[in-house]
């Protein structure tokens, strides 16, 4: 049932993003999108969604290679909205801005996390030992970057 809701919702998503691509948003959206950070919103919530949705239906499919499934799906989401913001420079009524890519940076990292703590909780069966081993995990993979 979730993955129903994630699939109608990231349909409603694609569908946003096909208007504004056309200039064609509807009212009600457009008035979301013209209020201060609206439009950041619009893409934290776009990209964070897609990553959500794609990754909850290939968790389901796939029982191996679990972690690298999220990370592909993070990775390509990521060269997508980068893709989909540049070009926005070559159409008229679109403007490209930074913000709006690091929003949608933000988005597939901050929601596509969810996956990988609902994966640490299955496997773990203990809710906050799962965000710790989570956080501290994400820690060390900084410091060995770091010290690389």
């Amino acid at each position: 049932m979730i993955r129903l809701i994630f699939l109608l919702f990231s349909c409603l998503v694609i569908w946003v993003i096909y208007c504004a691509e056309q200039g064609t948003l509807p009212y009600a959206l457009y008035r979301i999108y013209k209020f201060p950070g609206g439009d950041k919103l619009g893409h934290f919530l776009a990209m964070g969604f897609i990553v959500l949705t794609l990754v909850a239906n290939a968790l389901g499919v796939l029982k191996q290679y679990r972690i690298f499934c999220v990370i592909l799906i993070s990775v390509i989401t990521a060269i997508y909205a980068t893709y989909a913001e540049f070009s926005q420079q070559h159409i008229i009524y679109r403007t490209f801005s930074y913000y709006d890519l690091m929003s949608s940076y933000l988005g597939i990292i901050i929601l596509g996390m969810i996956p990988s703590i609902m994966l640490a909780q299955a496997r773990f069966r203990n809710e906050w030992a799962t965000v710790f081993y989570w956080i501290n995990l994400r820690i060390k993979l900084i410091l060995i970057k770091a010290n690389s």
